[in-house]
């Protein structure tokens, strides 16, 4: 069995290999040291990697441009969890809501609320991580942690 790996570029290439994926923070740390969020109570609990929704790839495999190389950012609802649209369900809602102030969407390290200065087309980020993954398992994670008992 022949197993196929795509090529990913050394570092000095990177930029234009990673493809952008936001994870969402969490209304409060899960842990008390992790993750090292605000506890301000916006968000929404879920399956996502940090216990907040589950995150927004700007691609589906099977795609043509898919790349395990990820700069990811990190999203901050700007609003009560009460007051939040809900689950994003894509990339155009989630930039919609960034326009509308609804949220900010950051860099790491380190995770600097406020900043707002993930840049979805200058992909040169400090946090690309090299993550290959046909699917995620967040959309199984998230349906058990609100399933009740």
């Amino acid at each position: 069995m022949q197993v196929m790996s795509p090529y990913v570029p050394k570092h000095a290439f990177l930029a234009d290999a990673a493809v952008p994926l936001v994870q969402f923070l969490p209304p409060a740390p899960i842990r008390a040291s992790y993750p090292p969020t605000p506890n301000d109570g916006f968000g929404l609990l879920g399956g996502g990697p940090l216990g907040s929704q589950v995150g927004i790839p700007s691609y589906f495999m099977p795609e043509d441009d898919y790349s395990p190389m990820w700069h990811i950012g990190f999203a901050h609802w700007l609003m009560p969890a009460e007051d939040s649209v809900g689950v994003v369900k894509g990339l155009l809602q989630l930039k919609q809501l960034r326009d509308e102030g609804k949220l900010e969407i950051i860099e790491f390290p380190p995770i600097n609320v406020g900043a707002d200065d993930y840049n979805f087309e200058n992909l040169n980020s400090p946090h690309v991580v090299n993550c290959p993954t046909p699917m995620t398992i967040d959309t199984l994670i998230h349906t058990a942690r609100n399933a009740g008992k």
